[in-house]
């Protein structure tokens, strides 16, 4: 037992001093954390989409899911263990505070579709819909405070964002 937690503590770890160094590189992981995340997003939300219209089996949504959930947890555990990098606390807590709220958002708007079935009418499938772009409304202001943190953190670094 006690050496599956070392190994898992060492692999943590590892990921965290595997996290780039530079203010540039630091700024471009944290970066790639949020745009893998938006794709798994957009993977979940065209595999409902094709769901919806043709097999009605929502269920095939949940392992999609969770891997998502499994990602958040995993980013935020090593980046609340991840040192900073000339003043990168703004903008890494800023990226946790995100992964935080999507996993909220995850849970509330996407898990209902999973019980959903060929029995679910339109409407119902809708209001889920319309239940995950209300929650999604305030994306908005955790995606303009990580914008915010990233500018400042690469004005007081003199780097470009790209």
């Amino acid at each position: 037992m006690r050496l599956a937690a070392f190994v898992i503590l060492f692999a943590l770890l590892g990921a965290v001093t595997a996290i780039a160094q530079t203010p540039k590189e630091f700024n471009n992981k944290l970066v790639s954390i949020t745009k893998v995340l938006g794709e798994k997003g957009t993977e979940w939300g065209t595999k409902m989409a094709q769901i919806s219209l043709g097999s009605k089996n929502f269920i095939e949504l949940k392992p999609l899911r969770v891997e998502i959930e499994k990602y958040i947890d995993k980013q935020v555990a090593i980046l609340q263990q991840t040192k900073d990098v000339k003043g990168s606390k703004n903008f890494r807590e800023s990226v946790i505070t995100y992964l935080q709220f999507e996993k909220t958002l995850i849970g509330k708007g996407f898990t209902p579709f999973e019980s959903y079935n060929k029995k679910t009418t339109e409407a119902k499938v809708e209001e889920g819909t319309n239940n995950i772009n209300k929650l999604a409304e305030k994306e908005g202001t955790y995606l303009k405070q990580m914008e915010n943190a990233q500018k400042e953190y690469a004005k007081m670094n003199n780097f470009t964002i790209e």
